[in-house]
């Protein structure tokens, strides 16, 4: 509703040890230090909207294809094996235990009791005036078309090498109308059918990597770079929970062709509930500071379930500072 990335395994103790070679070396590791061997520095990212989101998360990932790429000096896989088996790139001391999350989801809520509502004041009533009656396109269309996004923005923190926390907050807001000329006993009139959902919320949660967080791993000699990154990717599991304001709105009006409106109702409904949800994911780091996350899970409200229990998809992109 989330970077991933650890300093790698030249670090002992969270602490790094400066030294020349390879004479220090050996006094650092005797002091449970790590050696600083290279470090790759990525670059932030921002977007705008779901649809910026999502090309930009394009784009990040295709710059991490190629970034850090020339940085590194390619080796064998025999010699890579020899030296440190998927060793990754280091981090620098720089690099802060914070990240940056931005992400989209497409959500596919049951939105049965929307639907129960509208079949029975709607498309009964007018439909019964009217036998050419189309249905208006309400928010299950939009589920059924993937059509329903939402945006997220949040930061998260590394507690541990298995460890990450993270709290985010996002919204989601659409409007669907419809208007139909109809013709009860023999009269002209035009049905207007709105509907307009906002929802806003606040989510936090914990990931557990249980192999351990995403790294970029060094390149190996002919390494194609996707499969380098896929090398690095590491699943996790996590577990968040969330606050969520709905607010919901479905006018429908009557009118005289000449726009005269003497009939109008409007059904109106606040929401506020919370949410338990379990999900599982992949990162795939891009270089030593960005990681793009795929994700899936299901939302457990704790009233209308019938109309908000929802399997979600995530997109992500993570930025550590």
């Amino acid at each position: 509703m989330w970077v991933h990335g650890e300093t790698g395994s030249m670090l002992r103790g969270g602490r790094r040890c400066r030294t020349t070679p390879p004479e220090g070396w050996a006094k650092c590791i005797g002091k449970g230090r790590g050696i600083d061997m290279t470090t790759v520095r990525g670059n932030a990212w921002h977007a705008r909207g779901w649809r910026g989101a999502l090309a930009g998360l394009v784009l990040v990932f295709a710059a991490g294809m190629a970034t850090g790429e020339e940085a590194e000096t390619a080796v064998s896989p025999e010699a890579a094996d020899e030296v440190a088996p998927d060793a990754a790139v280091q981090l620098d001391d720089e690099l802060s235990n914070w990240y940056l999350l931005l992400a989209v989801s497409n959500l596919h809520p049951k939105l049965d009791e929307t639907e129960a509502l509208i079949d029975t004041l709607i498309n009964k009533g007018l439909g019964s005036v009217h036998p050419q009656w189309d249905k208006p396109e309400t928010f299950s269309d939009w589920r059924d078309d993937f059509k329903l996004w939402e945006v997220m923005v949040g930061l998260g923190y590394h507690l541990s090498p298995k460890w990450a926390w993270y709290i985010a907050a996002g919204i989601i807001r659409g409007t669907t109308e419809q208007q139909t000329n109809l013709f009860p006993l023999l009269l002209p009139v035009k049905s207007e059918v709105e509907f307009t959902r906002a929802v806003t919320f606040v989510t936090s949660g914990f990931d557990y990597y249980p192999w351990g967080k995403a790294t970029l791993p060094a390149q190996r000699e002919g390494e194609n770079g996707l499969f380098r990154r896929l090398r690095g990717a590491r699943p996790y599991a996590e577990l968040a929970t969330g606050y969520v304001h709905i607010h919901t709105e479905a006018p429908v009006a009557l009118r005289t062709l000449g726009g005269h409106r003497f009939i109008r109702y409007n059904k109106s409904a606040i929401y506020d509930m919370i949410y338990l949800s379990p999900r599982l994911g992949l990162d795939i780091p891009l270089t030593e500071r960005d990681t793009l996350a795929l994700q899936g899970g299901y939302l457990f409200f704790d009233k209308h379930k019938d109309e908000y229990n929802n399997s979600s998809y995530y997109l992500m992109y993570k930025h550590r500072f």
